[in-house]
């Protein structure tokens, strides 16, 4: 039985217990991870005596175990944010430098710069318009090179920073960014960042009030979220709405809009705190909601059956209704996922989801039954044809994907005429390399447990597939996310 009290109060407590099972399952890496995302998860929610601790210790961990050293600058940057929230700026400087130094001998370039954003936020605090000017030009300079989408949205600030403000682009000048992000309670980056993408771009109207409940219908939206959804409602007079939460939703709205076609992607704005209500639990669902018209006639536009339409878009409904089963635990990944949808930028065809993108179709795999083999592969025959008929100028050669189920250490449990290994019979699996970013033990939990946070002695061991997740994690071995490929 879903309990709303408990439901509300276990996104506070979700990271809290992350560090203990990475220890369990004997991940040092994980481990500090974790303890990063719990000192940045006190910071978010504004309590930085209670982040500090724990930043340090994933610092100091990373640092002693010396193989993860994009994660020792992560560290070194969420060490250095709770020092420019206390505003203690020469301490916050040199852990920024350090996190620089890494990032420049990794050659990670993108997040290289978004150091030197971090850095020039210091100078500006300073008042140091000259050194913030110079941190900037880097950044875009960085940005530049890789011909990424923010550089031009960047390239306007040092000019502003001469000027002593950060106001060039958009509606709200840097005094109210910072205020913004207080209110909202997350890093002034990420509010800076949807500043700047969203600009003056267009948003889109939410749907009207009396037609939301059918709309949430198509989107198989479930009743006790439909619910929750409906009580949120930024109607204008309603008290649940800040005026930093109408900011957030209007800008955000027009930043995904902004990038309509797109098939990458796309965070849609900052991680909010979801236990203070309906109006931070959902704000991305009304984001959502704002677009799903603006969708529809981008499909409609290339030829796509309504059906094909509302099937896709229906996937709102399911991420809802997992994330309520992973008690809040699911969504951040979720939010970002699910403006593909909203961009045209991924469809489902039968039993797979198809992600645009280059000379590839990316496979992702919902959570809607069994996955046989003549569904795949009617799955994939369906999409052979709908890509060259609705996107005729892309030219797409092979089909892909990335999971933890073509990890080959599957078949040393699961039968060979296993749904799952029959799967991966599919493809050419490319040399393994460890993916920045993604662990797929965690992963394993999310979508065989829809947890991240139960011990493992306590999950379920119903399944062939449960029992070999948990036999492999409990012996001390590790899950590996692998990709692979075959032709189109």
């Amino acid at each position: 039985m879903d309990d709303p009290e408990v439901r509300n109060t276990t996104a506070a407590v979700v990271n809290t217990r992350a560090p203990a099972l990475a220890r369990a399952c004997g991940r040092t890496t994980w481990e500090a991870k974790a303890l990063n995302n719990l000192g940045r998860s006190h910071l978010l929610r504004g309590d930085h005596r209670k982040a500090m601790p724990h930043c340090r210790e994933a610092l100091a961990l990373l640092e002693k175990l010396g193989t993860d050293p994009d994660g020792q600058a992560h560290a070194q940057e969420c060490v250095g944010d709770v020092h420019r929230d206390f505003g203690e700026l020469e301490p916050a400087l040199r852990h920024y430098r350090e996190a620089l130094r890494i990032r420049e001998e990794l050659g990670n370039h993108y997040t290289r710069a978004g150091t030197l954003r971090r850095i020039a936020a210091v100078h500006h605090a300073s008042g140091d318009v000259q050194a913030e000017s110079n941190a900037l030009r880097h950044a875009l300079a960085v940005l530049d090179r890789l011909d990424h989408p923010e550089a031009g949205a960047v390239r306007t600030a040092p000019q502003s920073a001469e000027r002593g403000h950060r106001a060039a682009v958009g509606k709200v000048d840097f005094v109210d960014l910072e205020h913004t992000a207080a209110r909202l309670g997350v890093p002034v980056d990420e509010v800076d960042r949807v500043h700047r993408l969203a600009g003056d771009l267009p948003s889109a109207p939410l749907p009207a009030k009396a037609d939301a409940p059918a709309l949430l219908d198509r989107l198989s939206v479930p009743p006790e979220d439909a619910t929750e959804i409906m009580a949120g409602w930024p109607d204008p007079d309603s008290p649940l709405w800040t005026p930093e939460l109408r900011w957030l939703l209007d800008r955000s709205t027009a930043l995904v809009r902004a990038d309509l076609d797109g098939h990458d992607w796309l965070p849609p704005g900052p991680e909010l705190p979801r236990d203070r209500g309906p109006a931070w639990r959902h704000l991305y669902v009304y984001v959502y909601l704002a677009l799903v018209d603006v969708a529809r006639r981008y499909h409609r536009e290339h030829g796509i059956a309504d059906a094909v339409s509302w099937t896709t878009l229906a996937d709102l409904g399911r991420n809802l209704a997992v994330d309520r089963r992973m008690r809040g635990e699911g969504w951040p990944v979720m939010q970002s996922w699910l403006t593909l949808h909203v961009r045209g930028g991924v469809y489902e065809l039968g039993r797979l989801q198809h992600q645009r993108g280059g000379d590839a179709i990316s496979l992702h795999i919902p959570d809607s039954g069994p996955l046989t083999p003549d569904a795949v592969t009617a799955s994939l025959d369906e999409a052979r044809a709908f890509f060259p008929r609705h996107f005729p100028d892309e030219h797409h050669t092979v089909f892909s994907c990335g999971s933890w189920l073509l990890d080959p250490q599957l078949r040393e449990y699961l039968p060979a005429d296993s749904n799952i290994i029959r799967f991966q019979q599919r493809f050419e699996l490319e040399p393994y390399e460890e993916p920045e970013g993604i662990d797929a033990d965690v992963e394993v939990l999310r979508f065989v447990f829809r947890t991240l946070t139960t011990p493992l002695d306590r999950l379920p061991r119903r399944t062939v597939l449960q029992r070999a997740i948990l036999d492999h994690l409990q012996a001390g071995r590790h899950w590996q996310w692998r990709r692979g490929r075959f032709p189109f």
